[in-house]
């Protein structure tokens, strides 16, 4: 569920409403709303929000993303990744399985 979404990766992202009220210009009730599922986000800001999580719109919305030739080959290497201080986004994701698949192939 997308409220539930919104909360966890704030959470999980260690910023308080407030500070995610700022980062989109709404305030904190805003947020809090968007977490209790009274409201939900504009599309746009959605979208800016799951760029800024580095998840895809439908991860906001609790869809499972297929795993990628990276997540299912190289998980140490994802995990590396992600706790480089930043998790790399989908499209980084995809350019790194490239690099990996072209270096397997020759």
């Amino acid at each position: 569920m997308l409220s539930e979404q919104i909360k966890r990766l704030r959470i999980q992202k260690k910023i308080s409403q407030h500070q995610l009220g700022l980062k989109f210009n709404v305030i904190k009730q805003t947020v809090s709303n968007w977490e209790n599922g009274k409201s939900k986000p504009p599309h746009d800001t959605l979208e800016a929000m799951a760029d800024f999580f580095g998840v895809t719109v439908n991860e906001m919305y609790g869809k499972a993303e297929p795993k990628s030739f990276l997540e299912v080959e190289w998980p140490d290497l994802v995990e590396v990744l992600q706790t480089s201080g930043k998790r790399a986004t989908p499209e980084e994701r995809k350019k790194i399985a490239a690099i990996i698949r072209a270096s397997l192939e020759g």
